[in-house]
């Protein structure tokens, strides 16, 4: 095996040669990696093996290659990729036009691939790279190289990017990845992680907060599969399930239904028995009771009765009717009391609420059991609860603060269930409102109204949905309409930039590279940058910045953590967004948004609508007379005097976002 790179043929193995296996490429030194497939250094790429692993398109002369990278043992693509190692030498082959050695293997998906093992099929040139999004939605980098010999006189693949007309397009949800979520949906994801990590017996409940038409089920689709892998994700339609009373029996049986699936096939009917069985014993001894009476019953009449009696043939016949109608007795009692018992049903569910004195007692009890026989630790995605009913829309998260809360402490094998809500806000807070309006006046807060106290007592983080910058809305019409896309290859300075990036060691350096960076520079790092936030070292470092704010916080334990949850994936989706705003700017806003989320609200709506660009600091005297209430409320005069920034227009609406 060679031990120095080298670059064009090698000497003694031309153009067609034929290997039976990896080992032969490796020492022969035509592929040095036994499995890798990408050959290269500092300097650049030395060959590439297309044997089938990637989603490559060959065309023969042309070639779009898939980088390395995000995959598991199977293949399956489960992170992003980034421009590091193999990918990193084929676009330095690119920037020193380099060639590249290509290897064809029998497992490719090509009409070019040899009928057994591997080819040297010759030397090519990579003329163009760029970052793209896989089907399952994950970031990956895509090479065209072309055959040397067609360099000159080369054309565009015969697969065509884009149609010379536009096609009707699909408002579906997608794990096609053109907007940017999917870094959203990282940071989500390694949140759930982190406090699954830190916090193992407890359930974390997130709202995915947005308007219709945002893209709430787009991110829940790319949540589920950077999720899939560590949990058993439950989706949940809510808009599907409306009908279905009450809410918490979809709840469970799709619960059930999931865990079933995840179990091999020849286990689920043992699955299925001990389920019907686990339903019979929550709540039902009475009747289970009355049932062993009713047998017992049976086996004393046999015994003090049998058949064959004394008295001949006559006796028998009326033992046997009778014997036959204490069995259709038995049986109708059954068949009664298997409605109470079984509740395997809507209505058996209802009946359920209806006879047992502690009804969720039953059903927290039996969540529980599916807990611990789900393979992993459940995550339950629902979508669509703001097309619902306002009583729907309550019961049902009523019955999920009731299951989290109550089933962790009836199982030490299994760890609570995770919830992810996608919903409008507003939706969810005026349906709390609607339902209990007999207690706004006595309940609400100086600032904070009767839907905005439910929502905080349930969830632990509210993330928005990033709104669409001018530029984004360009970029998706461009795509819906079939416009080729004009990103350049990077530059030897957007790899500079890519690698301060992986350097850096605060938030800080992160932003400072971003301000320092071109706009074209920042729309190709902005999903790395969100994403190095959002690990361990970088976000302990965040936190530790974030103390100087406690004092402006209340009382409440959860306050600290909830602040710190809100400033990460705000600060993540204010980046995606791309705008620029000082991190206690920032962080202020957020306190001000969680004590006081009427305040924050009338003061976006008044920069929307006025186009003010006052530069003084917001005060009490300034709020309209739907907050009157907050005039004479001393801790937010307290929290204004003690401000470390002021809320200026231009401020107020880089916290607000894109949508503003």
């Amino acid at each position: 095996m060679a031990s120095e790179q080298v670059f064009g043929e090698v000497s003694g193995y031309p153009e067609g040669t034929t290997f039976p296996d990896r080992r032969a490429l490796a020492a022969a030194g035509v592929h040095r990696a036994l499995q890798g497939a990408i050959t290269g250094g500092v300097k650049g790429a030395e060959s590439i093996v297309i044997a089938g692993h990637y989603d490559d398109a060959d065309f023969g002369d042309q070639i779009v290659f898939t980088g390395q990278g995000g995959r598991d043992a199977l293949g399956k693509q489960i992170a992003d990729q980034r421009l590091t190692t193999g990918n990193l030498a084929l676009a330095r082959s690119h920037d020193a036009e380099l060639p590249v050695r290509v290897i064809r293997g029998a497992k490719a998906d090509s009409a070019f691939a040899p009928a057994s093992g591997y080819r040297y099929d010759g030397l090519c040139r990579v003329v163009d790279y760029q970052q793209a999004t896989s089907t399952g939605g994950f970031g990956i980098w895509q090479f065209r190289l072309v055959k040397e010999s067609e360099i000159h006189t080369m054309s565009a693949p015969p697969k065509a990017m884009h149609e010379e007309h536009a096609q009707w397009a699909s408002d579906a949800p997608t794990l096609r990845d053109t907007l940017r979520r999917d870094a959203l949906a990282s940071i989500l994801a390694a949140r759930l992680r982190r406090f699954t990590e830190t916090e193992p017996d407890d359930s974390f409940l997130l709202h995915v907060d947005g308007p219709w038409g945002s893209g709430k089920s787009t991110l829940l689709k790319l949540l589920a599969t950077r999720l899939e892998r560590h949990y058993l994700v439950v989706p949940f339609d809510s808009w599907r399930n409306a009908k279905v009373d009450p809410p918490w029996w979809s709840l469970l049986v799709t619960l059930r239904g999931s865990v079933s699936r995840s179990l091999p096939w020849w286990r689920r009917p043992v699955f299925r028995i001990a389920d019907a069985w686990t339903r019979a014993r929550h709540g039902s001894t009475p009747y289970l009771s009355a049932g062993l009476v009713l047998l017992a019953l049976v086996a004393g009449f046999l015994l003090l009765n049998p058949v064959i009696a004394p008295g001949g043939i006559t006796q028998a016949v009326k033992n046997i009717g009778a014997l036959a109608s204490t069995a259709g007795s038995v049986v109708l009692g059954v068949l009664v009391l298997s409605r109470f018992v079984w509740w395997d049903s809507a209505r058996g569910a209802r009946r359920l609420e209806q006879v047992h004195t502690n009804p969720m007692e039953e059903v927290t009890c039996h969540f529980s059991w599916l807990l611990t026989r789900a393979p992993r630790r459940v995550v339950f995605l629902i979508d669509d609860l703001d097309r619902c009913q306002e009583k729907y829309v309550v019961e049902l998260l009523d019955a999920i603060q009731t299951l989290v809360r109550d089933a962790p402490r009836r199982t030490e094998s299994a760890g609570a269930a995770h919830f992810v809500v996608a919903a409008h806000g507003n939706w969810l807070r005026q349906s709390y409102e609607i339902i209990h309006k007999g207690f706004t006046t006595s309940i609400e807060e100086p600032g904070r109204g009767l839907g905005h106290m439910f929502l905080d007592k349930l969830f632990q983080l509210s993330a928005p949905m990033p709104a669409l910058s001018a530029e984004a809305k360009q970029r998706f019409l461009d795509r819906i309409l079939g416009i080729p896309d004009s990103a350049q290859s990077l530059t030897q300075e957007d790899h500079e930039i890519l690698m301060e990036i992986e350097q850096s060691a605060s938030e800080q350096d992160l932003m400072k590279i971003l301000r320092t960076a071109t706009a074209r520079q920042r729309e190709i790092s902005a999903s790395r940058v969100v994403e190095r936030m959002s690990e361990p070292e970088l976000f302990e470092i965040s936190e530790h910045a974030l103390q100087k704010f406690a004092p402006l916080l209340d009382g409440n334990p959860r306050s600290m953590k909830r602040f710190i949850n809100t400033y990460s994936v705000l600060r993540a989706t204010r980046i995606l967004e791309g705008i620029d705003i000082d991190s206690d700017v920032l962080a202020f806003w957020i306190v001000l948004s969680l004590r006081w989320p009427k305040l924050t609200d009338h003061l976006e709506k008044q920069v929307v609508s006025t186009g003010t660009e006052a530069t003084g600091q917001i005060t009490v005297r300034d709020l309209p007379p739907e907050c009157e209430a907050l005039r004479d409320d001393p801790e937010l005069r307290r929290v204004l005097a003690s401000a470390p920034v002021q809320l200026t227009s231009e401020r107020i609406r880089a916290c607000c976002g894109a949508g503003s």
